[in-house]
């Protein structure tokens, strides 16, 4: 666990081995060399960790997109332990673990995407904004699986009536509902992940450069009580953006009217959280906050700098940014040797 904190720590170890037998002066492709393999292990370790958080939080997954799903107007929203309650009573596969499988497929998906995104947009963005863009093609890429598992998962505390099309096979929900479907809350989706990122890593730039010097920068508890600290922060604060997502995409997208027809009800996002306030008022919109935020302190203390790769995007916040350097056309083509000793005049515009 200590090695899986301070992933930097074997970077650094190699690199002063290399120096120690080759010599101050390294060939491009050692270093080429040594930034392949530690984009390796961050990918690896990512991955990892993001499955291994997936894997013990579910039941609280479950739990929150459930209570969510049921707020109803003149209703009290169910509470954690209902939920857990309820989950607990149906088994492990049909209750706590409900849609591990995409689940699991979105969180090992996820660290590697990003990395790769995150590593060709860094060269010429700022850090966090290329953080930022990485977490939106991330979104967008990743929002079907979100969509399925969302499904899975929501229709925990419903009637059996109103859980029956999230109960649908994905070859039945293409074929009533169309293949866009799947990218159905894709605006809250991205407004909640793109706002926590950002809040998340910005809180954790201040509070190690804050802080850091103070509680021993650089070890594993420092790095996870910063990381456990900000996420719980980003999650409370995008929680009504959580919960008008859910809405929206268990939301019975083809009903049949009295006549006999088929009718298309699509969920907007003001309408939703509308009716989130109508019939929850704040309570409702913060329905299963408690779960969320203690999935996402728990992630952040396990996973400390590799939650959401916080301490990659801190150190590369704190590099100049690398621009191109334009010269303009010499338009008296002086050509000068490098060891001329003749006195030169150029004149630099």
């Amino acid at each position: 666990a200590q090695g899986a904190f301070q992933f930097s720590s074997p970077s650094v170890l190699c690199t002063a081995a290399l120096r120690a037998l080759l010599g101050a002066r390294r060939s491009r492709q050692m270093r080429a060399m040594d930034a392949k393999d530690e984009f390796s292990m961050l990918m690896r370790a990512g991955i990892l960790g993001s499955v291994a958080a997936c894997v013990i939080s579910t039941p609280l997954d479950v739990a929150r997109r459930s209570m969510q799903a049921a707020i109803a107007a003149r209703k009290t929203p169910p509470s954690l332990r209902e939920a857990l309650s309820a989950a607990s009573k149906q088994g492990v596969t049909g209750g706590l673990f409900r849609g591990f499988v995409p689940s699991v497929l979105h969180s090992a998906l996820s660290p590697a995407l990003w990395l790769v995104v995150y590593h060709s947009q860094k060269g010429h963005r700022e850090a966090v904004e290329a953080a930022a863009v990485a977490r939106a093609v991330q979104v967008v890429a990743l929002q079907p699986l979100e969509f399925v598992r969302v499904c899975r998962q929501g229709g925990l505390l419903l009637s059996v009536g109103a859980s029956a099309h999230l109960e649908r096979g994905l070859g039945e929900m293409i074929m009533s509902d169309g293949a866009g479907s799947f990218w159905r809350a894709l605006v809250p989706t991205m407004l909640r992940d793109i706002t926590a990122s950002v809040a998340f890593w910005q809180c954790y730039i201040t509070l190690q450069a804050s802080v850091g010097p103070g509680l021993g920068e650089g070890s594993a508890l420092h790095s996870a009580g910063l990381a456990s600290a900000s996420a719980l922060l980003a999650a409370v604060a995008t929680q009504p953006l959580d919960v008008a997502k859910t809405r929206m995409q268990v939301n019975q997208l083809m009903r049949s009217g009295e006549d006999g027809y088929k009718k298309v009800k699509q969920a907007r996002f003001i309408a939703t959280l509308r009716e989130i306030w109508t019939a929850g008022g704040v309570r409702g919109l913060w329905t299963g906050c408690t779960a969320r935020a203690s999935r996402a302190a728990f992630a952040g203390l396990l996973l400390g700098p590799l939650f959401q790769f916080g301490h990659v995007v801190a150190e590369d916040a704190v590099k100049p940014l690398r621009r191109a350097l334009v010269l303009p056309p010499d338009p008296a083509n002086t050509i000068v040797h490098p060891r001329s000793r003749r006195s030169m005049f150029i004149e630099v515009k």
